[in-house]
This record gives C-alpha cells, sequence and structure tokens, in this order.
C-alpha cells in the first residue's frame, strides 16, 4: 500500500517475537493492545522466529492501535529488517490485511509483516 495508508491504518498485527511475553514485546509499548485476533495465512519457522507466510489457514496474533503509526512503523520495519525504498531486498514486507478479532469477530485492517521468500543476497 502506499504511504498515505499508514495515515488510515493505524493498527498492527503481530503474530511472533513482538506479542505479549515474548522478548521484542517492549517495542510495542506505544501501542494500545486491542486484542488477539487471526489473519489468513501460514508460520514458517525462520530461524529464531517465525514468519507469515501466504496459505489457507489463519494465523493467531496480537492487534495492538497507535496514535502515531509512522513512527511506531518507523521501529517495527528496522526490527522486521523492512526497507520501504528496497522490498524486494527485505526479509520481511509490511502489507495490509484484514485481522478477525477473536472475542467479537470484528474486523480491522492492519499492518503486518509477511515473510519474503524470495529474498536474493
Amino acid at each position: 500500500m502506499a504511504a498515505s495508508s499508514a495515515a488510515i491504518v493505524d493498527s498492527v498485527f503481530v503474530y511472533g517475537l513482538l506479542k505479549r511475553g515474548f522478548s521484542l514485546h517492549h517495542h510495542m509499548a506505544q501501542g494500545v493492545f486491542a486484542g488477539t485476533a487471526t489473519v489468513q495465512g501460514a508460520l514458517c519457522s525462520v530461524g529464531q522466529y517465525p514468519g507469515l507466510v501466504e496459505g489457507a489457514g489463519m494465523v493467531r496474533g496480537e492487534v495492538y492501535r497507535f496514535a502515531d503509526i509512522a513512527i511506531a512503523l518507523e521501529v517495527l520495519d528496522e526490527i522486521e529488517e523492512y526497507d520501504p525504498s528496497n522490498p524486494e531486498q527485505s526479509e520481511f514486507v509490511r502489507r495490509v490485511r484484514p485481522a478477525t478479532f477473536d472475542a467479537d469477530k470484528r474486523v480491522v485492517q492492519a499492518w503486518c509483516y509477511v515473510y519474503n521468500r524470495i529474498r536474493k543476497g
């Protein structure tokens, strides 16, 4: 999505080490926990952490809302090794996906990081 989408989509879906109870969760401190949710896809093992890939299943994670999504995405892009100016060389790419909350089945558009298996280099 275009950079202007960052002003509209203020939620991030996390599914790995950024979730509560995991080692990178402190990076979510500026966000507000909105609930547990699922997105379509599958998880693959990428060494020490999981990667979200296309798939018919559902991946459970957490949704966070941010007052300043642009700053949050800068931090998360660095963690996820996503370079918006060079996505084809990035380990993960940032995409907007529908996330369905577990509690009430409400759907929100959320940024999430998808494993870029075609990475070169």
